[in-house]
């Protein structure tokens, strides 16, 4: 995708809005202005409708009703829902929190601060230098306790895909498993998350819809068990109060219902990918891939491009290129993802990695052109690393 004279290769960021999406909204904006939750005259009705439809179409990725979906404000609020919500539940007596190394910074606060307000304890399982949780190392650190686990379904940074189902069986019978799955529908089929996940965090901005709206698949016996992260009225049964944002949800339901009916576009995005790492490993030498080809999300391009420092890369791709040094949440930091470094990569290695991401709207001339004006700042760089070195 262009924007101007920007060619954009940060879809892991955020994804662009799709044009079936924004129509769907601007229907929903225009007929269901209604507060949903106006329940004595009938465009109050409307609007519910409007929002339970979105929850019907939501479940129905997964196989479910659309009493499992909570809708949130984000990824971020569902898996503080997630986390705190089932540590802090008044039926709960989980006495440990487990997470990954690859956690989003969102997982890792509500975990500390679960494990802080039950006094629980808090665990860190670790990661492979693929970027996969290691389900060894995870069924090692629940031992016999009752956990509440939460491990991310695709790295943000990497793009590595884990096994859920292994992991639910490194989690036995006592753990809950919360499966943070924001980046998974532009990266795998969400069927496969259902038999093995009790709680799914959704972000809609992350599959070609609208910012502002997440979601939390919930089987409603465990979300009875549940604590709200605030008190308020008895929207979403209590447990998420506030107005639903009709339109937000009607966006994002459409945008996850487009994702299922175009996942083809899979294997041509990971084509795209492919064509670009490889490109530009001809072009500038001395590209490598962090982590493993297989087993990512299509369009992850996470790569380290040896003597070049990554930051000051992106600095002189402005404003031809958008891309990251790490994931969103910790991009603009001066220090070299957490992530990479729990990989095994060094401090100076994980400096030199980029995360190019391509998706829906990528085409090749996009990548070729891509390729060149990355290689000739890299080579600017390694000239001037060169001369300094010297």
């Amino acid at each position: 995708m262009r924007s101007g004279s920007t060619i954009y290769m940060d879809y892991q960021a955020s994804t662009p809005l799709d044009p079936v999406v924004f129509a769907a909204m601007e229907r929903s904006w225009r007929d269901d202005f209604a507060n949903p939750h106006s329940a004595e005259h009938s465009l109050g009705w409307r609007a519910a409708a409007a929002i339970e439809a979105a929850a019907d179409t939501l479940a129905s990725q997964f196989g479910l009703g659309g009493d499992h979906v909570i809708f949130t404000s984000g990824a971020t609020e569902a898996n503080w829902l997630a986390i705190r919500g089932c540590v802090l539940g008044h039926a709960m007596s989980l006495d440990r929190v487990v997470i990954s190394a690859a956690e989003h910074k969102s997982v890792q606060s509500a975990a500390k601060a679960a494990a802080d307000e039950a006094n629980a304890t808090l665990s860190m399982v670790r990661i492979d230098r693929a970027g996969r949780v290691d389900p060894q190392h995870l069924r090692e650190t629940i031992g016999g306790h009752a956990a509440l686990v939460s491990i991310i379904a695709v790295g943000n940074e990497t793009g590595a895909i884990n096994d859920v189902a292994e992991l639910r069986r490194a989690c036995g019978d006592r753990a809950i498993l919360h499966v943070d799955a924001s980046q998974a529908p532009a990266a795998m089929d969400l069927h496969g998350l259902v038999p093995h996940a009790d709680l799914i965090t959704l972000s809609s901005h992350k599959a070609y819809g609208p910012k502002g709206i997440g979601a939390l698949i919930v089987a409603p016996e465990l979300r009875a068990r549940m604590k709200p992260l605030m008190p308020g009225g008895s929207q979403q049964g209590g447990l998420r109060p506030g107005t639903a944002p009709t339109s937000l949800a009607v966006g994002f339901a459409t945008a996850i219902a487009r994702i299922a009916d175009l996942r083809s576009e899979l294997e041509e995005v990971a084509g795209l990918r492919d064509r670009f790492i490889s490109g530009l490993n001809a072009r500038a030498g001395s590209v490598y891939l962090v982590g493993e080809p297989s087993n990512r999300h299509p369009g992850n391009a996470c790569v380290r491009i040896e003597h070049v420092d990554a930051s000051d890369l992106l600095s002189a791709l402005q404003p031809r290129i958008a891309a990251s040094t790490q994931s969103a949440c910790t991009s603009g930091t001066m220090e070299p993802s957490e992530v990479l470094l729990a990989m095994g990569l060094s401090y100076e290695e994980a400096q030199e990695c980029i995360r190019f991401s391509l998706g829906r709207f990528s085409d090749s001339s996009q990548v070729d052109e891509a390729i060149e004006v990355i290689a000739q700042c890299v080579d600017e760089r390694r000239k001037s690393h060169s001369r300094l070195a010297g």
